[in-house]
């Protein structure tokens, strides 16, 4: 008798014999590989992607929002205190819920009386807050470079809002964003000054973390300078109430302020719950976009055919 690993081999090398000469590659993305031969014009065993593939690669394009932006449908308090400063404020929002903050700039007289409220209450803030750092990825460390990010910030821990202003959070980003069931986290008040930017970059990554939601609470920069620019959509200011959501993986920027101040309360949204973690119930879609989203991910995915199946194993050695 042979012994068992001996036998083990001869029944691996039979099966191997007898199996089809090629394969379906376990874990192969076809729609990858297609896309790595259009990018070098390759015709040579061309891969075809079942129409499933392309369906859902339609619905990624119809139905994503790498941002959204707007204004929160109701003030909101902001009390701060933080060494010399010591202030309690209501942020009333400048424009309607339904104003996207990309579309609109040319409403210029009420700009400029905007800027002027928002003139003496931000300088006091910068005046008072500590330089801002940025999180360099690759060495995995916070530095502070002024020709990176010339910036300040105070930290979470010396602000609070109006815990209404959470629920409102968490509602516009299920509105637009996947996924729905998030919870909210203050993060820092972010505040540029004359000569300020924030050069193209990423959010640092960090488990959980879905997207960052930024609140504006004023904007006196003079012209149109000092606009953040979401990936290539145009420049937002940060106007009181406005609001900027988008995905970690988006990039944006601060462009350079030549004169005046902005601010805005950086919020960090996380998934409520982790793929690997059971909710207390299933998760069932709560809002228009969510159904939608599903019933179309639904009806592509039921046409996908599998590209691994179960045909009858060849006969092993006895």
């Amino acid at each position: 008798m042979l012994p068992s690993s001996v036998r083990t081999a001869l029944d691996l090398k039979a099966a191997i014999d007898k199996a089809p000469t090629k394969l379906e590659p376990l874990g192969s993305c076809l729609s990858m590989i297609k896309a790595w031969q259009d990018h070098y014009d390759l015709e040579v065993g061309a891969v075809k992607v079942p129409d499933a593939i392309g369906r859902l690669g339609k619905i990624y394009k119809e139905e994503s929002h790498h941002m959204s932006s707007g204004y929160l449908p109701k003030p909101f308090d902001l009390t701060i205190t933080y060494g010399e400063i010591d202030i309690s404020t209501e942020i009333d929002p400048f424009g309607p819920p339904d104003d996207n903050l990309a579309d609109n700039f040319y409403r210029q007289k009420e700009k400029a009386d905007i800027r002027e409220e928002s003139a003496e209450f931000l300088k006091e803030l910068f005046e008072g807050a500590e330089v801002s750092g940025y999180g360099d990825v690759e060495s995995q460390s916070t530095r502070v470079n002024t020709e990176v990010r010339n910036a300040r910030e105070i930290p979470t821990g010396h602000f609070t809002v109006s815990k209404s202003l959470y629920k409102d959070i968490e509602h516009i980003w299920s509105e637009h964003f996947l996924p729905g069931a998030v919870r909210v986290e203050p993060y820092k008040i972010h505040l540029y000054g004359p000569g300020g930017c924030f050069k193209p970059h990423w959010d640092t990554p960090e488990k959980g973390l879905v997207g960052t939601f930024l609140v504006g609470i004023g904007d006196c920069v003079p012209g149109d300078e000092g606009n953040l620019r979401v990936g290539r959509d145009a420049g937002m200011r940060a106007y009181p109430g406005s609001f900027v959501a988008f995905y970690p993986d988006v990039e944006h920027e601060v462009e350079r302020l030549r004169g005046g101040y902005r601010g805005v309360i950086a919020f960090k949204i996380f998934r409520k719950f982790s793929p690997l973690q059971k909710s207390p119930s299933k998760p069932k879609p709560r809002t228009d976009f969510e159904k939608r989203v599903l019933e179309r991910m639904k009806g592509a995915l039921s046409k996908l055919t599998p590209t691994l199946w179960s045909t009858s194993p060849a006969p092993l050695l006895h």
